[in-house]
C-alpha cells in the first residue's frame, strides 16, 4: 500500500517554494554567493549531470540570475568548456548540462564573470561503477538479505553510501547509509514488508555513492559533490 505524504508537509512545502525569489547576479561579487554544485550518474548512463545553483549567502530562497556576460561551464578533464543552461521552477533557477564522462574522470565547474572574478577550481571525481550482488535472487521478505558490493579501483574507503529499496510489494521507507569500506550491508527480516506481503513482484534496490569534491575559495560557502547511481534488481517473495 502506498504511504500519503502527511497535508502538513505539502503545505510547507509550497510554501517555500512561494517565498523563492530571484534577483540579479550582477548585484552580488563571488564572495556573496552560496554555490551548491552536484555531478550524477546512472549506472546505465555514459554521461554525468552537472547542475549548478547560486544563491544570496544570507539567504538560500533568493536564486542569483547570471547575466549574458557571465559564463558558468563545465570541463571534463583538460577537456573544452560545456555551457550550463539555465533552468527555472517556481522562483528556483539553477543551470545544468549533461556531458560525457569516463569512470574516474576529473569534473571542473567555473564561473567566469566580467574583469577579474573568476570562481575556478571547483573539482570533483565521481565513483566508478560497482558491481552489486545479493545472497538470494529471489529475495523473501521474511529473511535477512545481504547486499555487497565490489569496489572500483578509485574507490575512497571514507565516501559515504546509501542504500534504498522499489517495489510494489514492499515497504520502500526503509533505507540506510554507510561507507564504502563496509563493502555489505544487511537489509534485516521484515524490514521490506508491506500490507501487500503475500504478493511477488520485482524490486530494486539502489546503491548510491556520495563523494565531496573542491569547491572553489571564491566562493562564501557551498559545497560540491558527486553521486554515482548502482543498482541490482531481485524477485521480492513473501
Amino acid at each position: 500500500m502506498k504511504r500519503l505524504v502527511a497535508p502538513f508537509a505539502l503545505f510547507a512545502a509550497a510554501a517555500m517554494l512561494s517565498a523563492c525569489e530571484t534577483e540579479s547576479a550582477d548585484f552580488y561579487d563571488l564572495d556573496e554567493m552560496h554555490a551548491e554544485i552536484s555531478v550524477s550518474k546512472d549506472v546505465d548512463s555514459s554521461k554525468v549531470r552537472v547542475r549548478g545553483e547560486l544563491t544570496a549567502y544570507n539567504d538560500a530562497l533568493k536564486f542569483l540570475v547570471l547575466s549574458d556576460d557571465d559564463s558558468f561551464y563545465v570541463n571534463v578533464n583538460d577537456g573544452e568548456g560545456v555551457e550550463l543552461l539555465q533552468d527555472s521552477l517556481l522562483g528556483m533557477v539553477w543551470y545544468s548540462r549533461n556531458v560525457f564522462a569516463d569512470p574516474g574522470s576529473e569534473i571542473f565547474v567555473t564561473l567566469d564573470r566580467p574583469g577579474d572574478a573568476k570562481a575556478v577550481s571547483s573539482v570533483v571525481v565521481p565513483d566508478g561503477v560497482y558491481e552489486l550482488s545479493a545472497s538470494a535472487q529471489n529475495a523473501s521478505r521474511s529473511e535477512d538479505l545481504e547486499i555487497s558490493w565490489t569496489l572500483p579501483t578509485d574507490a575512497a574507503l571514507d565516501d559515504s553510501i546509501s542504500i534504498a529499496v522499489e517495489g510494489d510489494c514492499i515497504d520502500t521507507s526503509w533505507a540506510t547509509t554507510v561507507t564504502v569500506s563496509a563493502e555489505r550491508v544487511t537489509i534485516p527480516a521484515g524490514a521490506l514488508t508491506s500490507a501487500d506481503a503475500v504478493v511477488d513482484c520485482r524490486m530494486k534496490v539502489f546503491v548510491t555513492t556520495h563523494r565531496k569534491g573542491h569547491l572553489s575559495g571564491e566562493f562564501r560557502r557551498g559545497s560540491i559533490w558527486a553521486t554515482n547511481i548502482n543498482s541490482i534488481t531481485l524477485n521480492s517473495v513473501p
